[in-house]
């Protein structure tokens, strides 16, 4: 047993130890160091457009320690427009380029704003380690010249015009431009640059941009002309003067009748030109497809479409005409009237309305009038709605000359029983396979009716649905119809006269 003394003893010793750790800790608490910021030895800034990502940006290359680094980049709003964050592991090296967008709503064809923006580099402990300002007046695109238009006599009485524009940028910030609209006399359109649809003119930079048109028939004669060029819907320039047609043309001849189909994955999506020249769009495709469709109309020197028609409210045939309607005039829409609680069709409708177009939804029986060289017809849906809406699909058919095209949406077998029981004359040259070439469509007797010399399956491929069905071409087969894929072919585009057609293929 411990005596008193040594009791003691322990505890002066306990507390000496316990003392020391008190303020071994406390030094080491309020003795801490504030990280000194990590030092970069150089930034050098530039600006221009750097491809991948489609707009003006800063490209800021650090060099410094090996530290991570965060970035922002404030408009002349104040507002942050671009961030970026650099890793330790970017900075192996020792040194790391970075792009920054100059604008606040990353949007193709969105100069950037002229005026002063605030570079901030911060290390990992938030230490400023860098700020500067750069002033920038903007971009100054000059017209240097525009072109005398070159005509060529095309098919039809219609000329194909050629255009060159020179165009220089002398301020200190990239712009863009994306087509050319020309009108000579009363007939006007419109040609994209480029696919994608933008030329970048950079700082310092001359470029000389090339558009051509289908415009006409015209007499011979001299007309007024109008060049405008253009930012989307922004005209950045334009040109007044007056041409003289070189010959005169036959004004009593049409366009022969395109039709594309154009390869959008697992949806529908098809491409009129008719006769008198109206562009008519079948379905857009899923919603991530409205470019594709919206660069295919430029690219075919669309600038505004007379007619859009949704078959049926299906994600995969109205997603991508939301884009469309946001990006062309539309004169006129269609659908059945299916009414669908899907966020795409709720969009699809607000896209119509503020396109402040007449909207309608013709039946079996509506009169119709797409084009004055064509006979058109409705074939579904009936007044009274199915209760599905594949089935509830608009079913239209077109004929010019005698060459007929019969486009199904995506009904059922059931349906094309009940167009039959109505008597309609199905009969056509081309078919648009009814529902991707689902096994509950394309019913035999059907198909034997309808006795195509062409079918044309719009698809994805690799697709869940198991699209064509195997037992849907082995009966397009058995009434000798060709069948072209898009999933196969790419897009499909048949052109006609009325008596003849060629079929001609992406792939």
């Amino acid at each position: 047993m411990m005596d008193r003394r040594s009791v003691l003893l322990t505890a002066v010793v306990i507390s000496t130890v316990i003392f020391f750790c008190a303020v071994t800790a406390l030094h080491q608490i309020g003795g801490r160091e504030t990280p000194k910021p990590s030092k970069l030895s150089s930034v050098t800034v530039e600006v221009g457009d750097y491809g991948s990502l489609g707009y003006t940006s800063m490209k800021v290359l650090l060099e410094g320690e090996a530290d991570s680094y965060s970035l922002t980049l404030s408009g002349p709003s104040k507002s942050p427009v671009g961030t970026a964050f650099v890793s330790s592991s970017d900075m192996a090296d020792q040194k790391e380029s970075v792009l920054l967008p100059m604008v606040s709503a990353v949007e193709r064809f969105t100069p950037a704003e002229p005026g002063t923006y605030t570079l901030v580099i911060e290390d990992s402990a938030g230490n400023k380690v860098y700020e500067n300002c750069f002033t920038y007046a903007g971009a100054n695109l000059l017209v240097e010249s525009w072109g005398v238009p070159e005509f060529e006599l095309g098919e039809s009485g219609y000329y194909l015009v050629n255009l060159s524009v020179t165009v220089s940028n002398d301020g200190d910030l990239s712009t863009y431009v994306t087509d050319v609209k020309v009108a000579i006399g009363e007939e006007e359109t419109a040609s994209s640059l480029a696919d994608p649809a933008e030329v970048v003119i950079l700082p310092g930079e001359t470029d000389t941009l090339d558009a051509s048109f289908y415009l006409g028939p015209f007499g011979e004669g001299t007309y007024s002309a109008t060049y405008a060029l253009r930012r989307t819907d922004t005209t950045l320039a334009t040109h007044s003067t007056t041409i003289q047609i070189p010959e005169p043309l036959p004004v009593n001849q049409v366009l022969p009748l395109r039709v594309s189909f154009i390869d959008v994955g697992q949806g529908d999506s098809v491409y009129i030109k008719t006769p008198a020249g109206r562009d008519v769009l079948i379905d857009g495709g899923k919603r991530g497809m409205g470019d594709v469709v919206v660069n295919y109309l430029r690219n075919q020197g669309v600038d505004d479409i007379e007619l859009v028609i949704a078959t049926h409210p299906d994600a995969d045939h109205v997603g991508g005409l939301i884009s469309v309607l946001g990006s062309f005039v539309v004169e006129e829409v269609w659908d059945p009237g299916f009414e669908k609680d899907t966020a795409t069709y709720r969009d699809f409708v607000t896209a119509v309305k503020a396109e402040g177009c007449p909207f309608l939804h013709p039946h079996r029986g509506s009169a119709v009038d797409i084009d004055p060289y064509l006979v058109e017809e409705i074939l579904n849906p009936p007044e009274t709605l199915y209760s599905d809406s594949n089935d509830s699909s608009i079913v239209l058919k077109i004929e010019f000359g005698t060459i007929s095209f019969l486009f199904t949406g995506d009904i059922g077998a059931q349906v094309e029983g009940d167009i039959l029981a109505e008597g309609f004359e199905v009969s056509s040259t081309v078919l648009k396979v009814a529902h991707h070439g689902s096994k509950y469509s394309s019913a035999l007797d059907f198909l034997t009716a309808v006795d195509p010399e062409v079918a044309v399956i719009s698809v994805g491929a690799d697709n869940p649905y198991g699209h064509p069905a195997q037992e849907t071409l082995d009966k397009l087969a058995s009434v000798g119809a060709e069948v072209y894929r898009t999933d196969l072919c790419g897009t499909i585009v048949i052109e006609t006269d009325g008596t003849t057609y060629t079929v001609s293929t992406e792939k």
